[in-house]
């Protein structure tokens, strides 16, 4: 069985639709979504996706996590966040569905145990993960293959005889590759495949259509800049 694994779209809906309809166009049957819909763009429209898309299985991000908390700090990090801003955008039907949504989600496919968190294995949705990170923690984890995302870093690692996944960012990448990420994962072969996407399209048309702070709007010009000297 193929499954498409993404994440991190944080409100890019172009990001999150391409991501999808690419896992789709190449064979996934179930795809699962590891939170942050939301933060960064200040926008209600991946929550709406995923709310009319039961078939895609979502858990709770970090972002979720601190939106629904509404401590109503004024720090300089929720003025990049512009949580205030989404939601005023966000219904009551939206923020009840994040509230639902659980911090991990483990299956049991072709023998093989997964786990798909937002974080790491032992903070689910909080914890750092990335490329040169230390998996020795999390050797005795119980499950075959981990699939993680939050640092908007892809990787695929073997070790300690588990298969560990971050996907990556399918709206907000921060690697040095400016394209969007999402995660192949066949259940029989146990291998990976990662895709990537142009997010110069989507990260044009926010920048023209959305306020967001000036470090995500970097980023987003970075895609597509990259685009037009390619």
């Amino acid at each position: 069985m193929i499954l498409g694994i993404f994440s991190d779209a944080h409100g890019n809906a172009g990001g999150f639709c391409c991501a999808r309809d690419l896992m789709y166009s190449n064979g996934a049957k179930q795809l699962y979504y590891l939170g942050d819909a939301v933060g960064y763009v200040p926008l209600p429209d991946v929550v709406r996706e995923l709310r009319a898309t039961p078939e895609i299985l979502p858990l709770r991000g970090n972002h979720e996590k601190m939106l629904l908390a509404d401590n109503g700090a004024d720090t300089e990090k929720a003025k990049v966040y512009r949580y205030d801003m989404l939601r005023s955008r966000l219904t009551t039907d939206d923020l009840n569905f994040l509230a639902s949504l659980a911090s991990l989600r483990r299956v049991e496919i072709d023998g093989k145990r997964l786990l798909f968190v937002h974080g790491s294995p032992s903070e689910p949705t909080t914890g750092y993960v990335y490329p040169d990170s230390s998996l020795k923690d999390f050797a005795n984890v119980d499950a075959d293959v981990i699939f993680m995302g939050h640092t908007h870093h892809p990787f695929v690692r073997r070790e300690y005889g588990r298969l560990f996944v971050n996907v990556g960012s399918c709206g907000l990448p921060r690697d040095t590759d400016p394209r969007g990420c999402a995660a192949l994962f066949d259940t029989s072969s146990n291998e990976v495949t990662m895709l990537r996407y142009s997010l110069a399209a989507s990260s044009e048309v926010l920048l023209k259509t959305v306020e967001v702070a000036a470090p995500v709007a970097r980023l987003l010009q970075s895609y597509v800049s990259c685009e037009e000297s390619s």
